[in-house]
């Protein structure tokens, strides 16, 4: 009767059997468990409304110090470059911390947070703030007081500077008209210095008085030390002209304009130096000394009182930890009760579930064991319970529905997940099936490979989810503008695919400009506007290819030399292959002279002159490669295939470790001569070039002193923080510093003085033309006179004749470097060279 009793326990529902048994331990279990679960709701429920509370409080903190930040970025905007809507902006970031303040008030807080006090006070800082700016805000109309030394510079120092000019003018008027003879050509250069040299004067001094007003500080500046210099240049040449006044006689208006002139020029000189005084005693900008003592003093207590709400949110955070963590230790008793029962309610079920899941279950796999892949439908012996049988049923079922599944599958394997577009899988076979339709219905076909432009840039400023949006918004408008019959795929990245037959002659063109319109329209991502390009390469069957694989590969090729040349498309040519060709030789041939060094590739120098002394102090390390087959290759085409390539890093090794074997190679005879090498934009983020070149210094015995590293302006723009760190690692060392090339890139001498750099090389562009270029003439000047304030060595290059090198001579500069001096050559001939013997100078 047991057993008859037991079997008909098996064959009844499983729930119920477990049900039953299961209310046994739950009625165990629920004493307990209420208490607990009782205990920690409360403890969750304040822990979870303390929680809100604090976060609550802490996103209003960060928006009032944002507004409160963005306030005091547009008080700052008002004072360097006023507009209109800056004040308003100010009052409403100002209004808007007010506001924050006051929502957060209004909020229910409990008396151990201790919030109250603080940001009550804080509220009537922010109130007092509000009224200090505007005060100052109004106060700034007043324009005097803004400056209060504008009304002396125009009632003094202009109307001294009109007259000056005006006499200056009648003067050089009267002479024009006298006769050409010498003595009145030399009073007319003189008197055009003397105009020169106090516009000159005037301009320092518009200088200044900006420079004043910018920055409201009375320390030295340079402009000063230029008007002394001036003034004095033009008190003597006015005393050169007198002398010349009493040996030979002017006309009545040439000596009553330089009487007038030497008046005016003490005169303004005068007010120059009451200018400085009133400038040295007073406030040049009373908006920013109202700033510094009225507004940034409670700017301080905000902050002050912000960091300490901060803290006292912390602090009640730890305490609302404290109490989670005693109630843990509660429930962790607790838990260790509810496991020992579990432990036998475990093993109850195990001998349930055993005879009426586990032997079924094992009987049904026998069943599909033996039957094998071919499988159609399962039964199920009196052993198993009802549930037993509805798994059996599901399993029949899911049968059925594998095809499905399969198809969905296929789906996916052949799609891109991102876009849902094709995948390359899937395109490879439309290419098939494009090229086999239009053979047979003797047509053309179009394949297009697509790369996007900027995309990259996305992604590293914006983000991958960003660069996603994007991707996903370009594969829609390329699938929903394009025909049914054309095929778009993503091949990975931000590369694209499109297959699209049947144009011909003026269609594929339109066809192109269509697709890169798409791409290049404005693409909107979570409220910005992006802006991407495309660069495609086209290539046409069969022209291009009659299978697949061709047809890729020079898609590829044009897609290449698209992006090579800025285009957004390019047409693939048979003339392609062999540049490319020529290219994938070079670059094997690069690899292997590289790997075991023939002598092909091989280091020329030229030497650069000390022009005060004359004297051969540096030469510069210049690359050379003499291909076997193909001849001299330039520098600028092996500096591009190691750049492709990634072998850049090598090559600057190589390059190195030559120059300073060959310099420590002739310091024995010519201890005086530096040798220079030029580093790249990858050299400069190489975190291990510096230690690599003091390890090559201490192998060859060559003082550091004796090296000098050029660089370009171009390079270190490339990543100026990575930059300054290897190049302060490199004069920290004792190597020398150049920037190569000044004036071609997009620096400044402003950013300049920043780095440890000790020379500038001016670019030859600039000095080749001095003598037929004024501006160049000017920059060359200006950029050696302003290089030598800052501490500068300058050297020019590209000196060519003797004339420009008498120029830069008379210009202070300290080197010069050009054909006109010496040629590059080996280093046989350099050294025969720097001994004074005679030779053929390398070219």
């Amino acid at each position: 009767m047991l057993n008859r009793w037991w079997q008909e326990l098996r064959r009844s529902s499983l729930r119920f059997l477990y049900w039953t048994a299961s209310t046994v331990m739950v009625i165990l279990l629920v004493a307990g468990a209420f208490n607990a679960h009782r205990y920690i709701d409360e403890v969750s429920e304040r822990n979870a409304r303390d929680l809100e509370t604090q976060q609550r409080i802490i996103h209003g903190l960060r928006d009032i110090r944002d507004a409160l930040w963005q306030a005091e970025t547009e008080l700052n905007n008002t004072l360097i470059k006023p507009r209109i809507e800056h004040p308003d902006k100010v009052e409403d970031h100002l209004r808007t911390a007010a506001r924050k303040v006051a929502e957060l008030r209004t909020m229910t807080l409990p008396p151990e947070s201790g919030l109250d006090a603080p940001l009550t006070e804080l509220a009537d800082e922010i109130a007092f703030l509000r009224k200090r700016v505007e005060q100052l805000l109004s106060l700034r109309h007043d324009t005097e007081w803004v400056y209060p030394m504008l009304p002396f510079i125009d009632r003094h120092l202009r109307e001294v500077h009109e007259s000056f000019m005006t006499a200056a003018e009648l003067a050089l008027d009267e002479v024009a008209d006298m006769p050409p003879t010498r003595q009145n050509f030399r009073l007319m250069r003189k008197l055009e210095r003397v105009k020169s040299l106090w516009a000159s004067k005037v301009l320092d001094f518009r200088a200044l008085v900006i420079r004043f007003a910018g920055l409201n500080e009375r320390r030295y500046i340079s402009q000063e030390q230029n008007i002394i210099l001036l003034q004095k240049r033009i008190d003597r040449l006015l005393d050169e002209l007198t002398a010349m006044g009493r040996q030979q006689e002017f006309g009545l208006q040439t000596e009553e304009s330089l009487a007038e002139m030497r008046k005016l020029s003490k005169a303004w000189f005068q007010r120059y130096e009451e200018f400085r005084a009133l400038r040295d005693s007073n406030i040049w900008r009373n908006d920013l000394h109202y700033v510094q003592t009225r507004i940034r003093p409670l700017q301080t207590r905000i902050n002050q009182l912000l960091h300490r709400l901060d803290d006292d949110v912390t602090a009640w955070s730890a305490r609302n930890a404290s109490r989670l963590q005693n109630a843990t230790t509660q429930l962790t008793t607790e838990i260790w009760i509810f496991l020992l029962l579990a432990v036998g309610f475990i093993l109850f079920i195990y001998v349930l579930v055993d005879h009426s899941i586990l032997k079924p279950i094992q009987s049904i796999a026998m069943q599909i064991a033996g039957e094998g892949r071919e499988l159609e439908h399962l039964s199920l012996d009196d052993g198993g319970g009802r549930e037993i049988q509805i798994l059996v049923d599901a399993y029949n079922h899911m049968r059925r529905e594998i095809h499905q599944r399969q198809t969905a599958l296929e789906h996916q394997a052949m799609h891109d997940t991102l876009t849902g577009l094709p995948n390359r899988a899937l395109l490879q076979d439309r290419l098939e099936q494009a090229m086999h339709m239009a053979h047979r219905q003797h047509t053309s076909m179009v394949f297009i490979l697509m790369d996007l432009d900027r995309f990259k840039e996305i992604n590293d400023t914006l983000g991958h989810p960003v660069g996603d949006q994007v991707l996903q918004q370009i594969s829609r408008r390329l699938a929903g503008n394009l025909r049914e019959s054309d095929t778009v795929a993503r091949l990975g990245g931000d590369e694209f695919a499109i297959v699209a037959i049947d144009l011909r002659g003026a269609e594929v063109q339109a066809f192109l400009e269509k697709i890169v319109h798409i791409v290049s329209e404005v693409i909107r991502v979570e409220g910005q506007d992006l802006f991407v390009g495309a660069s495609l390469g086209v290539a046409l069957y069969p022209e291009h290819g009659e299978d697949a694989a061709t047809l890729i590969r020079r898609a590829d090729i044009a897609m290449y030399r698209a992006k090579r040349n800025r285009r957004d498309y390019v047409i693939y040519d048979s003339s392609f292959d062999e540049h490319s060709i020529d290219n994938l030789s070079l670059l094997g041939d690069l690899r292997m002279e590289m790997k075991q060094p023939s002598g092909a590739l091989h280091l020329h120098y030229q030497p650069q002159v000390h022009l005060p002394s004359e004297e051969i102090r540096w030469v510069e390390a210049l690359l050379r490669w003499r291909h076997p087959r193909q001849g001299f290759v330039s520098p600028e085409d092996v500096i591009r295939l190691a750049e492709q390539s990634g072998l850049m890093n090598p090559l600057t090794h190589l390059v190195l470790r030559e120059a300073i074997a060959d310099c420590a190679g002739w310091q024995a005879r010519h201890p005086q001569v530096g040798v220079a090498v030029n580093l790249s934009a990858w050299d400069l983020q190489d975190a291990e070039l510096p230690q690599y070149i003091e390890d090559l210094l201490r192998e060859y015995g060559l003082p550091s002193s004796r090296l000098t590293l050029e660089v370009t302006e171009s390079a270190v723009m490339n990543d100026p923080l990575r930059a300054r760190e290897v190049m302060a690692q490199l004069h920290r060392m004792g190597a020398s510093l150049a920037i190569d090339d000044y004036g071609t890139g997009f620096s400044s001498l402003a950013y300049l003085k920043l780095l440890p750099v000790d020379s500038l090389k001016i670019d030859r562009s600039f000095v080749i033309d001095m003598l037929e270029d004024e501006n160049d003439a000017i920059i060359v000047r200006s950029t050696i006179e302003l290089s030598h304030n800052l501490g500068l060595k300058v050297v020019a290059e590209g000196v060519e004749n003797a004339e420009v090198l008498e120029l830069l001579r008379a210009h202070g500069c300290d080197s010069a470097q050009g054909y006109h001096l010496a040629r590059p050559m080996a280093l046989s001939r350099l050294t025969h060279w720097l001994a004074g013997e005679p030779g053929e100078l390398a070219g």
